[in-house]
């Protein structure tokens, strides 16, 4: 099966990714077994759904080991199978330790990548009190299972496969305040606090994902609770537009995700 673009500006990487995941439809129609990719990210979630789905090629699943995971698997399903939903090669990992000792994301990333393991093979990681759960691929779970005993300088207990029971919530930064239009570089401007100009040279040098699709024009008009990413400042939402000032700037919230 071929895949087509339909129009989306692809890097490398993205053609990368669009090929293996023709491989894996080719490979399981061939073998008549379900096939899985590594862990994606949002944006490579997104690009792969798009472009099945405008393919009308329906026997995929994308799921994380758990609902609303932000970094997923894609599964191919044989044609006329009729699966209701595979068993993903996901293991979720619990790591427990004192309440009273503080770890974050960063430091389970930091730990997992030291063991020179890919960063694919990690999904989402969701840090609470005391305790930590890490979805990881089947490959390499057990690496991590034997080899980590503390992360950074704080003792760690690993457990396998018990239920996820942390509340994952995400935190934002609320920016506030007035942009004469609601065009991309007059958002971005806000969003990082620099000039207009600057905004501008950003947008049209190294493009802004919008919606997880990456855009070079400045005239781009934004809309409420469109998502944007820039790369080296961080991920954000446009929240909420609430209205007009007397001068006719526009009041907007913008939510920086922490």
């Amino acid at each position: 099966m071929n895949l087509n673009s339909y129009g989306f500006q692809l890097s490398g990487e993205d053609k990368i990714l669009l090929r293996s995941v023709e491989d894996k439809i080719n490979q399981s129609q061939k073998y008549f077994k379900p096939k899985f990719t590594f862990f994606l990210d949002e944006r490579q979630c997104w690009l792969v759904k798009s472009v099945l789905d405008k393919s009308n090629f329906k026997d995929y699943f994308i799921y994380g080991g758990f609902d609303n995971a932000k970094r997923n698997m894609l599964a191919i399903a044989p044609l006329y199978s009729y699966v209701d939903f595979p068993v993903f090669p996901i293991v979720t990992l619990n790591f427990t330790f004192r309440k009273i000792d503080v770890l974050t994301h960063r430091d389970f990333l930091g730990s997992l990548m030291s063991l020179n393991i890919e960063r694919k093979t990690i999904g989402d990681i969701i840090v609470g009190d005391g305790s930590a759960f890490v979805f990881a691929c089947e490959t390499v779970a057990e690496t991590i299972y034997t080899n980590i005993k503390k992360i950074g300088k704080i003792g760690v207990e690993i457990f396998s496969d018990k239920p996820l029971d942390i509340l994952v919530k995400q935190e934002f930064e609320e920016i506030k305040g007035t942009v004469a239009s609601l065009r991309l570089d007059n958002i971005v401007s806000l969003a990082l606090n620099i000039s207009r100009e600057k905004s501008a040279l950003l947008v049209k040098n190294k493009g802004v994902a919008v919606n997880f699709e990456t855009l070079y024009s400045v005239n781009h008009i934004m809309n409420e609770n469109d998502t944007f990413s820039i790369k080296g400042f961080g991920k954000f939402v446009l929240s909420t537009v609430n209205g007009v000032s007397k001068k006719g700037r526009i009041h907007i919230t913008i939510f920086k995700f922490i």
